[in-house]
């Protein structure tokens, strides 16, 4: 751990590069108070600049939530997770999917509805194809009766 980090003593402000590692700490998981020990601030003053200067937060709901908020089965979501369409993260037992993931997941179910229906289609049309082309070779095929 780096305790030489130079502080910007000029209004009680924190260097570019001490905030920096500031941030660094903490995703790593550190604690505000362990954090304040080791820069000499305290624990608010360290959550003021993390507020400030830190990646924003992301805020999460948990599946079951998404499924309610947008009206759709559950299931629905499960398949977009399992064919890896979309990517929650799953921190302990919940799977997890943040607002924006929540705000794409209409428009990737009407798209997984089309692409399916877009398969049903061309299954059928290769049915019947398959179908006409029996026909045709019976029809062309002559009887020896």
């Amino acid at each position: 751990m780096q305790k030489n980090v130079e502080h910007a003593k000029t209004n009680n402000r924190l260097s570019p590069a001490t905030v920096e590692l500031l941030i660094r700490e903490r995703s790593k998981g550190k604690t505000l108070r362990q954090l304040g020990q080791i820069f000499n601030r305290s624990h608010e003053r360290i959550r003021q600049v993390l507020a400030k200067y830190g990646p924003p937060q992301v805020t999460l709901l948990p599946e079951e939530r998404v499924a309610a908020k947008l009206r759709y089965p559950g299931a629905w979501l499960v398949w977009l997770r399992k064919e890896g369409i979309i990517k929650p993260i799953k921190p302990g037992s919940l799977w997890l999917y943040s607002e924006e993931q929540v705000g794409q997941i209409p428009a990737l179910i009407t798209e997984a509805r089309k692409c399916a229906s877009d398969a049903v289609s061309n299954a059928h049309l290769a049915t019947i194809s398959s179908v006409e082309s029996v026909a045709s070779i019976r029809e062309n095929t002559p009887t020896y009766f």
